[in-house]
């Protein structure tokens, strides 16, 4: 008789607990998808980017959010380091930050379980001539307008003898 109610006792508290734990599973592996999900947003942005020049905004704020969206993965967050010490001005390393970005994208490649990349794969990108012209364009515009400003002493001031 003993044995009857506590097995009845039992799956009682099993039927009361049992929504409980299914919401919080749920809640856990909803949170685990959300963050893949903004894992995987950064690492199309820095891909989708990573011969363009000049880098987007769209770039820089992905850049800034690696050690948010990657806070538990080591890995991703000492390489993001590692590219961050080497971009700033002056370093004299900066000519080399394409390689420390293909080993960032290597460690994110890894944290998302994308395990056919190789370094070369992730070396490799997709420009037209048309689109370096254009910014070889630009950039030439940039100086030359800088040039004109630095050399022009009164340039939108009136001048006093006038």
């Amino acid at each position: 008789m003993e044995t009857n109610i506590t097995i009845g006792v039992f799956s009682i508290i099993a039927m009361l607990i049992s929504p409980l734990i299914a919401v919080q599973v749920t809640k856990y592996l909803d949170q685990k998808k959300e963050e893949k999900k903004r894992q995987e947003k950064i690492f199309r942005v820095l891909m989708g980017q990573r011969g363009l020049m000049p880098r987007t905004d769209e770039y820089l704020i992905a850049l800034n959010q690696i050690d948010v969206v990657f806070h538990n993965h080591e890995s991703v967050r000492k390489a993001y380091s590692e590219l961050y010490k080497v971009t700033k001005p002056n370093h004299p390393e900066i000519s080399d930050s394409g390689t420390y970005l293909i080993i960032l994208l290597n460690e994110m490649a890894n944290v998302l379980n994308y395990n056919n990349f190789r370094d070369l794969d992730i070396d490799k990108y997709y420009s037209t001539q048309s689109r370096v012209d254009s910014q070889n364009l630009i950039g030439s515009y940039y100086r030359e307008f800088l040039r004109v400003l630095n050399n022009s002493e009164h340039f939108g001031e009136k001048r006093k003898d006038d």
